[in-house]
C-alpha cells in the first residue's frame, strides 16, 4: 500500500486550521455572550442603584460596590439582617434568560464599600448609610479605632492581642486600620488611639484636610467662573467654554455638591433655561465673565500634617487588562481615598496634583499603570509643579501595562501581582533604591498643507490675471505664502519614538482592546495578540517604506542604511523596546565609536531595521539592528505626502507629509530605581 504522504500532510493541515477556525468563533461567541450577560447584568444593578440614588438621602462619602458572591455569611451593618447571596440569584436568573431580578431580591442583594470594607444591603447604603459612617468620616485628631461586630473578611486573621484566630461573629473588626480583636479583655487591652494600619506613615489623616471658605470660593468664582461648570471644566479649561444663556433677571449663584470633596458651580434660574442658541463666553461679554485656566473648585484643600512620607498615587483602571480597577479598591482600603486618584475620571490628574500643591516639597508619586500613564502624569507635574519642582518629586512605577519597558529598567518588573501592592505602595513612600533622572525629550512636529492646496493658490492670480488688479494678486501670493507656513504640535516622549513597521502593528493592538477590552485582560495574553498582529501584518499588509525619509544628527546629515530602504526608524531613549529588547546595547556601540546609552545623559539613540522579517529577528536575539547616529538633536524630514504610522511611549501616531520632527532634550524628572 502506498502512502500519499503529501495529501495525508494536507489533510492534517486542513483539519488542524479547521479546528483552529472553528476554536476561535466558538471563543468570540463565548466573549460576546459573557459580554452581553455581564452588560445586562451591571445595567440592571445600575439602574437600580441610579433609582435609589435620585431618592432624598443622607450624604454619605462610602463607596459602594455591588458584590456577586460572598465566601461566608454576611449580615448588614446597618440593620443587622442577612445579605442574600447575589451571585447565584444572577447565575439562576441568567440560566433561565430572566437578568431582572425581582425588587425584594435587589433589597437582599449585599454591597461592600471599598474604603471601609461595611457590607450592608442595596436599600440600606442608599438610605441609611449614615447611621454607619465611612472611614475618613471622622475628623478627630489623633484617630481612634472604629470597631464593628462581625462580618470578618478575611479568614484566618489573629487578633492583634492574643494573635489566636478571630473567627467568631462576635470578634471585632476596626475600619481604620483592619485589625482584628476578640471581644471581652481582648478588646478591653487595646487603646483608643488608631495608627491607620500598616501604611499609616504614607496615609493622610482626615484632620490634613480643610475646608475653603464659602466666602473666599464666592468672590473667586463670581469673577473667574461663568454659566454652569461641569466636573471637566472645574479643574482645567484651556479652550472657551460653551455655556447656555439664561435669564439675567431670574439668576442667583449656588454650590452643589459632587462625588467627594468636589463642587460644582452652578448658574440656575427659574425660568427655563435657553439651550437653542449657544454662546462663547469670552473678555468682550460683560455678564458672563470667562473661566481662567487651571481653575479648581474644590471643597478641601491639603495642608502641611504629621504625615512624613505622603504618596500621592495615580491609576489607570483600564491597564493590564483592567487589573488596575482591582489594584484602585486595595488602596482605597489602606489610604486616604483622596491619595488614591483615578486618572480616567473628569478633571483628573490635574485636579488632584492642584489639591496636594502645599506639601509637594514632600509629596512622593506613585504611577499605577503602563508607560504612557507614566509619561502622561510627569506632564501633568510639570504643568502644575513646573519643571523645577519635577525634577525633586520622587515618581515611582507600579507596573500594569503590556510592555513595561520603563519600570523594568527601573528595576520594577514587567509585571505585578495582587499581593505586592501594599508593600510597592510602602516601598513607593519611603524609597529604599536610589533614586535616578530620567530625560524628557521633547518632540515638535511641523506640519506643512497639501501641495495641490499650494499650486491652486500659486496658479489661481496668474490664470485670471486679466481680469485682477495688482493689489488682488498680491493678496494671492499671501494666501500661498500662509498655506506654506507650518502647523505645530509638540510631543514629549520618555522611552522611544517609532516610525514604522512595528508603529502599525501597535497602532492595531491599540484599536482591538480598546474595542475588545475583555479579550485583553492578562499581560500573556496582550503578547499572544500582539504577536498575531504582526504575523497578520507580515502577510497581508504592504510592507512600510521610509525612502523619503532624511536625518539630521545635531544639524549634520546623516547617511541612512540600506540606502534609506527601511521599514522601521526608532528613537529610543531608555535601553528596553517592545517588552525586552535592548536595542541599541545589541549594536555592540562600542567597536564603532558610540558611547554607552543612558537615560540621563543628555543624549538620544537612533537605530533602524530593514523589514518587518528584520524586526521579528531583532526581537527573539538573532539579529541586531542597525546603528544610526547618537546625538542630543535629532531631525527627521520626510518630504512627500505619505502617512507613515507612529507611536510615543506606546501610544498611537499618525505622520502625514510632508512634515519634519525634532527631538531635543526637554527637562529631566527624578525616577525611583529599585
Amino acid at each position: 500500500m502506498i502512502i500519499d504522504w503529501a495529501s495525508l500532510a494536507t489533510t492534517v493541515l486542513v483539519g488542524f486550521l479547521c479546528i483552529y477556525i472553528l476554536h476561535r468563533i466558538a471563543n468570540a461567541r463565548f466573549a460576546s455572550y459573557k459580554e452581553r450577560l455581564n452588560r445586562d447584568r451591571m445595567r440592571a444593578v445600575a439602574g437600580w442603584l441610579k433609582a435609589m440614588a435620585s431618592r432624598d438621602r443622607p450624604p454619605s462619602n462610602h463607596r459602594w460596590r455591588a458584590i456577586f458572591s460572598w465566601e461566608s455569611p454576611k449580615t448588614c451593618d446597618i440593620c443587622g439582617k442577612n445579605i442574600y447571596v447575589a451571585g447565584e440569584t444572577w447565575r439562576r436568573k441568567a440560566l433561565a434568560a430572566i437578568l431582572i431580578p425581582s425588587r425584594a431580591e435587589r433589597q437582599q442583594q449585599g454591597c461592600e464599600c471599598v474604603i471601609c470594607s461595611q457590607v450592608a444591603h442595596f436599600y440600606c447604603a442608599h438610605r441609611h448609610a449614615h447611621r454607619v459612617p465611612c472611614r475618613w468620616d471622622f475628623t478627630d485628631y489623633p484617630p481612634n479605632h472604629r470597631w464593628l461586630r462581625g462580618n470578618l473578611m478575611v479568614e484566618g486573621m489573629n487578633c492583634q492581642v492574643c494573635y489566636k484566630p478571630c473567627d467568631s461573629e462576635d470578634d471585632y473588626r476596626c475600619v481604620m486600620c483592619r485589625r482584628f480583636v476578640h471581644a471581652g479583655k481582648c478588646r478591653e487591652k487595646i487603646g483608643p488611639e488608631c495608627d491607620l494600619g500598616p501604611l499609616g506613615f504614607a496615609c493622610l489623616k482626615p484632620a490634613c484636610f480643610v475646608d475653603i471658605p464659602n466666602s473666599t470660593s464666592r468672590a473667586r468664582t463670581q469673577s473667574d467662573v461663568d454659566g454652569t461648570l461641569s466636573p471637566r471644566d472645574s479643574t482645567h479649561c484651556s479652550t472657551p467654554l460653551v455655556v447656555e444663556p439664561v435669564e439675567p433677571a431670574t439668576t442667583k449663584w449656588s454650590i452643589t455638591k459632587f462625588s467627594l470633596g468636589l463642587y460644582k458651580l452652578l448658574e440656575t434660574a427659574r425660568g427655563r433655561r435657553k439651550s437653542s442658541t449657544p454662546m462663547v463666553a469670552s473678555p468682550s461679554v460683560a455678564d458672563p465673565p470667562v473661566v481662567t485656566p487651571s481653575f479648581t473648585v474644590s471643597r478641601e484643600a491639603c495642608i502641611a500634617c504629621d504625615t512624613t512620607s505622603p504618596v500621592l498615587c495615580f491609576i489607570n483602571p483600564r491597564s493590564g487588562g483592567l487589573q488596575g480597577r482591582r489594584v484602585r479598591d486595595m488602596l482605597y482600603g489602606t489610604l486616604h481615598p483622596r491619595q488614591v486618584v483615578d486618572v480616567t475620571k473628569a478633571g483628573q490628574p490635574r485636579a488632584a496634583l492642584l489639591s496636594f500643591s502645599s506639601i509637594a516639597d514632600t509629596l512622593r508619586v506613585l504611577v499605577c499603570g503602563g508607560d504612557g500613564t507614566v509619561g502622561w502624569i510627569l506632564g501633568e507635574l510639570e504643568a502644575v509643579y513646573g519643571a523645577e519642582q519635577l525634577s525633586k518629586v520622587p515618581v515611582s512605577v507600579m507596573p500594569m501595562g503590556t510592555g513595561n519597558d520603563l519600570s523594568a529598567i527601573l528595576g520594577c518588573g514587567r509585571e505585578m501581582d495582587l499581593s505586592e501592592v501594599s508593600m510597592r505602595t510602602a516601598m513607593a513612600a519611603r524609597p529604599e533604591g536610589r533614586l535616578q533622572r530620567l530625560d524628557r525629550w521633547n518632540v515638535k512636529f511641523d506640519y506643512y498643507r497639501s501641495h495641490n492646496r499650494i499650486k491652486r493658490s500659486l496658479s489661481a492670480p496668474r490664470l485670471y490675471g486679466e481680469f485682477v488688479e495688482d493689489e488682488d494678486y498680491t493678496a494671492g501670493l499671501d494666501s500661498a505664502l500662509q498655506v506654506l507656513s507650518p502647523e505645530t504640535e509638540d510631543k514629549v516622549v520618555i522611552n522611544y519614538l517609532d516610525i514604522g513597521a512595528a508603529a502599525r502593528i501597535a497602532g492595531q493592538f491599540h484599536h482591538h482592546r480598546e474595542t475588545f477590552p475583555e479579550l485583553f485582560t492578562t499581560r500573556f495574553e496582550n503578547k499572544v495578540r500582539y504577536g498575531e498582529l504582526g504575523f497578520a501584518d507580515f502577510l497581508v499588509e504592504e510592507p512600510v517604506s521610509l525612502k523619503d525619509v532624511s536625518l539630521l544628527c545635531d544639524g549634520v546629515p546623516v547617511q541612512l542604511p540600506c540606502n534609506g530602504d527601511l521599514a522601521d526608524i526608532i528613537i529610543v531613549n531608555i535601553p528596553s523596546f517592545a517588552g525586552a529588547v535592548d536595542l541599541w546595547g545589541s549594536t555592540s556601540p562600542h567597536s564603532r565609536g558610540y558611547r554607552r546609552q543612558r537615560i540621563d545623559d543628555g543624549i538620544i539613540e537612533v537605530v533602524a531595521v530593514s523589514s518587518l522579517f528584520h524586526l521579528g529577528k531583532v526581537q527573539v536575539g538573532l539579529s541586531s539592528p542597525y546603528a544610526v547616529c547618537q546625538g542630543k538633536e535629532i531631525t527627521l524630514s520626510l518630504s512627500t505626502g505619505a502617512r507613515l504610522p507612529a507611536q510615543l511611549d506606546g501610544e498611537p501616531y499618525s505622520l502625514l507629509g510632508p512634515c519634519e520632527l525634532t527631538v531635543s532634550r526637554k527637562d529631566d524628572a527624578l525616577m525611583v530605581e529599585r
